[in-house]
């Protein structure tokens, strides 16, 4: 027996707000995934003008008649807004709040391929979005598990995906927004991938989850945003049954 999709669930946690005491503990509240503001609310014009920094927490939770644990559990963002916001996640634990997620400083995100790539390339550069690179979250950093994917969706037949390491050290190089990334050695990419179809996120791992794994979202709304409808982010994860 194994874990499947549907056991996979999104809890909210016990407090959802703009305060410190944000977060907290894992709530009876089940997130449903594809809803409008299941886990954000809308950015009014007010926001929008002046920008913000909001959090929200959320656990991924294992729900198995098993008690199955789900291991070297990976979590991604697998595409970014569309919107001029950005969301980056942070790793929790099972109490904290915003108090301290503030001053957390491990991000990881996504963003795109600079430009079409071979299979056996060592090397590649990703765009990332302003407020992500090295002098913002810095979503890329040397060790980093990154996934590259040309697919359409999270769970697309068609098209490309793989897990590979960046190297131990000087792995990462910023222009701008745009980061260089080097693999560790001996390692290349399967898979040919074209620019306007991939995207590139750094992967935050979980060696085990047996209940739930709390995951902190950070919104940042630049001053001056665009209004977008059906702006959203899509956080996704995948792992082993252990």
């Amino acid at each position: 027996m194994s874990i499947v999709a549907s056991e996979l669930k999104l809890y909210a946690a016990a407090v959802a707000n703009d305060t410190t005491a944000n977060g907290g503990a894992i709530s009876g509240t089940e997130i449903i995934g594809g809803l409008k503001n299941n886990v954000w609310p809308d950015v009014p014009q007010a926001e929008r003008t002046a920008g913000s920094v909001k959090y929200r927490k959320v656990f991924i939770k294992v729900v198995n008649a098993a008690s199955l644990a789900l291991t070297n559990a990976r979590i991604f963002i697998e595409t970014p807004t569309p919107g001029d916001d950005t969301i980056v996640l942070i790793s929790g634990t099972p109490t904290d709040t915003q108090a301290e997620a503030d001053d957390y400083t491990r991000f990881y995100g996504a963003g795109t391929l600079d430009a079409n790539i071979s299979a056996g390339a060592s090397t590649l550069a990703v765009n990332v979005e302003t407020g992500n690179a090295s002098t913002g979250a810095n979503i890329f950093r040397d060790g980093d598990l990154i996934r590259v994917s040309d697919k359409a969706t999270v769970d697309a037949v068609s098209g490309n995906t793989e897990f590979v390491r960046l190297a131990s050290s000087n792995a990462v190089s910023w222009t701008g927004n745009k980061a260089t990334l080097t693999l560790s050695s001996g390692v290349t990419l399967a898979n040919t991938y074209t620019a306007s179809t991939t995207r590139v996120a750094s992967v935050l791992e979980v060696a085990s989850i047996a209940d739930a794994q709390a995951v902190w979202q950070r919104r940042t709304v630049p001053a001056g945003a665009s209004s977008i409808s059906g702006d959203k982010v899509i956080m996704a994860i995948s792992g082993e049954s252990a």
